[in-house]
């Protein structure tokens, strides 16, 4: 057999780092690296993320931190990665821009991959910030014969109050996530399940909500205090609240924020042949000295140009109806007084 030992150590540009070391262990002959098998580690200390980030981070946002050092162990077959561990560990970190910054005291970061195959399975085994855990999961992807891919996800923990800000500097995020920065709250048990093909999507997933808030920005409309149990396929789903005191705020209809004192909803929907249709068999609340009860169901047609329909039916009782005056919307149509 054949085979050899490599170690080197590189100065990286002062503006990138200090140093990176590559060490490696190979068996196979050094003309053919399909035919390599071995081990490798690459450590680097001193690195300075702003170039590192160049292009992915929005303009005029400036990425510092101190005493960055990364390290990937990995091994190799037949010239192809099958598996590797990723630590990385910072002192303080901060992102900046247009006057606002976002900043951790401490980052620690534990990843492992492995191969079988074409199919690949990573853990996320730590993820903290200031030595508070923020999340922690699984992911596996298989490619699929012909085109597409299964996709696993599953995640104990997923907090955003600490993590989502940081993506107010990033360069470019999909339009479902523009308001994802002003979001917080915690997302537990978390399983994710995506077959996709050139035909299409099938999913599953389920999750715990847990205090769930989206900030109100201008007239942009805003949730806060919002948990329950999600479970979602791409034929219907459900979420439950099952005893929430959400608050809901709509600023080109109401004046202030819509605190309940209590919420009981089943929401449900389904995949229907005439389209989507959103329904709750019974709420109840309990806003301002008012409480409730009802029932609604509303369809969204697939048909273009087509209206929603709306089934609803309430009932509405209040001690002191005056109490409820701050919640009355700030415009009323036409012959509606209050």
């Amino acid at each position: 057999s054949s085979g050899f030992e490599a170690d080197a150590l590189v100065n990286l540009p002062a503006n990138y780092g200090n140093t990176l070391r590559v060490e490696a262990s190979v068996d196979g002959p050094l003309p053919e690296p399909q035919m390599w098998s071995g081990e490798f580690t690459a450590r680097a200390d001193g690195l300075l993320p702003q170039p590192w980030l160049r292009g992915r981070v929005a303009p005029g946002t400036r990425v510092a931190a101190e005493d960055v050092e990364g390290k990937l162990a990995g091994k190799f077959e037949d010239g192809r990665v099958t598996g590797f561990d990723l630590r990385l560990d910072s002192e303080l970190l901060l992102a900046t821009r247009a006057g606002r910054t976002v900043e951790t005291p401490y980052l620690s970061m534990r990843a492992q991959a492995s191969r079988d195959g074409e199919a690949w399975r990573v853990d996320l085994s730590r993820f903290e910030l200031d030595d508070d855990e923020q999340m922690h999961g699984q992911l596996r992807w298989q490619p699929l014969a012909g085109g597409g891919y299964d996709l696993g996800i599953e995640s104990g923990l997923l907090k955003f109050d600490r993590l989502l800000p940081w993506l107010e500097y990033a360069r470019e995020l999909p339009p479902a996530l523009q308001r994802a920065p002003h979001a917080s709250g915690e997302i537990d048990d978390l399983v994710l399940r995506l077959h996709h093909t050139t035909e299409g999507n099938q999913y599953s997933l389920r999750a715990q909500l847990k205090d769930l808030a989206l900030k109100s920005e201008g007239e942009a409309p805003g949730f806060s205090g919002v948990s329950g149990e999600l479970s979602a396929s791409d034929a219907g789903g459900r979420f439950a609240i099952e005893h929430g005191t959400p608050t809901l705020t709509l600023p080109r209809i109401f004046d202030a924020p819509l605190a309940l004192d209590e919420l009981k909803l089943p929401l449900q929907w389904r995949h229907l042949p005439e389209g989507w249709q959103l329904s709750a068999k019974q709420f109840d609340w309990k806003l301002a000295g008012t409480t409730g009860r009802g029932r609604f169901a509303l369809l969204l047609p697939a048909e273009e140009g087509a209206s929603p329909e709306l089934d609803l039916s309430a009932n509405l009782a209040a001690a002191d109806l005056n109490r409820g005056k701050p919640s009355m919307p700030r415009h009323w149509s036409d012959g509606l007084t209050h």
